[in-house]
């Protein structure tokens, strides 16, 4: 078996955008594929297998794949997605994580694969060649990224931060602690996380509080005074003004 491989043939690379509640059922996928997340919430459904998608996710797919996948959140989806053919296939697949993969680096692969549709929209006539080494770093990437996440055996800081505040949203925690917490100075640790997620590490913690006041919300069991302390919120005004800010709506009017 070769001990590399490389990407003969790229068959789309394409942007995409759906509303929420928008369903796509593929009946049998012609060739592999890799799809980013860039922004929403999408449900994959395969024979045996479920994913809920997310932004910076990563999804694998296979040749003759069978699936539906669903805008499952409140705001449209959006994301981008290549399909290609790379020889030999098993020695990438054995490279590569399990069909789901969450990167850190959205930004950097929003990047990449912005070039692979661009590329894919060209005319030029070395515009096949290059689309196939766009791909083929976008894979290696994501081997390598993987690899190193594996071999060091730890998450990065900002990873570690992240974590840290989807289980502790619901108190209330800060840049301060939670930089104490995964042991690296608050300014340093606001710089890496900006730098991996693309967003501030508060705008983060917010996103994170008002995805579960939103359910909460809908149960329609908790008023907004319970709803803002136990998602972590000063008070209700406080909840009532982030709450707009990321929704463009009042919590009560949800």
């Amino acid at each position: 078996m070769r001990s590399e491989f490389f990407v003969s043939d790229v068959a789309s690379a394409c942007y995409k955008r759906y509303p929420t509640g928008y369903v796509f059922r593929q009946k049998k996928r012609k060739y592999y594929g890799i799809t980013l997340i860039l922004s929403g919430e999408m449900e994959w459904i395969g024979e045996n297998r479920q994913f809920f998608l997310r932004a910076g996710d990563l999804l694998l797919q296979e040749q003759n794949d069978k699936y539906q996948l669903r805008v499952s959140g409140e705001t449209p989806a959006e994301y981008m997605v290549i399909s290609y053919v790379a020889e030999p296939m098993e020695y990438l697949l054995s490279h590569l994580p399990e069909r789901y993969y969450h990167t850190p680096r959205i930004s950097k692969y929003k990047d990449l694969f912005e070039d692979a549709v661009r590329l894919g929209n060209s005319i030029s006539p070395c515009g096949g060649a290059r689309l196939c080494a766009a791909v083929q770093e976008i894979l290696a990437c994501i081997v390598q990224e993987y690899a190193r996440k594996n071999t060091n055996g730890s998450a990065s800081y900002a990873e570690s931060a992240m974590l840290f505040m989807e289980q502790n949203f619901n108190l209330p925690i800060n840049c301060s602690l939670i930089a104490a917490e995964v042991g690296i100075s608050p300014s340093h640790l606001r710089t890496r996380f900006k730098e991996e997620y693309g967003v501030s590490l508060i705008g983060a913690l917010n996103e994170i509080r008002i995805r579960h006041a939103k359910n909460m919300l809908k149960s329609g069991a908790f008023t907004l005074r319970e709803v803002a302390s136990q998602c972590g919120f000063q008070n209700e005004y406080y909840f009532g003004r982030v709450f707009k800010q990321i929704t463009g709506t009042s919590p009560g009017k949800y």
